[in-house]
């Protein structure tokens, strides 16, 4: 979905659907979006669960939690790049120095064991390693298990 679901939708749909992305109930987000100074709280969540429904604004609620999600999760390419970059002391860390009562904040390169973790993490997630499985397996006869 693009722009155009959005603007098919009532401002007072749109406000709808942006507040249950922010987190709230469909019956919270349909008081904060129509006149319900009148209505039942049944009345409300029979209207907002119809609305939610919508065909129109289901579609706006996907389309905007697909954004969000597109737009928060790291990439493996990401998360390699970042992981290098400690390694690689582009990425600093920062830490805080009190003095005399005052907090100072530096940035300083990674430490020898956030650059290990960073390293073992990368292999990880390349398939580095091996994992072997080792144990003992015993075999009952059939007539024993049952």
């Amino acid at each position: 979905m693009s722009n155009k679901t959005a603007k098919r939708l009532t401002p007072k749909q749109e406000t709808f659907v942006r507040n249950i992305v922010d987190g709230m109930s469909q019956r919270e987000a349909y008081r904060h979006s129509y006149n319900t100074d009148r209505m039942s709280d049944k009345t409300i969540d029979e209207n907002a669960c119809r609305l939610f429904n919508n065909s129109k604004v289901l579609a706006r609620y996907n389309e905007i939690q697909e954004k969000l999600t597109k737009e928060t999760i790291m990439t493996a390419k990401e998360r390699l790049e970042y992981l290098t970059g400690i390694v690689k002391e582009t990425k600093k860390e920062k830490i805080s120095i009190v003095k005399n009562g005052e907090v100072f904040t530096v940035e300083v390169p990674a430490s020898l064991s956030n650059k290990l973790k960073a390293l073992d993490q990368m292999n990880k997630m390349q398939g580095s390693y091996i994992t072997r499985i080792e144990g003992n397996v015993t075999m009952s006869k059939l007539e024993d298990l049952i």
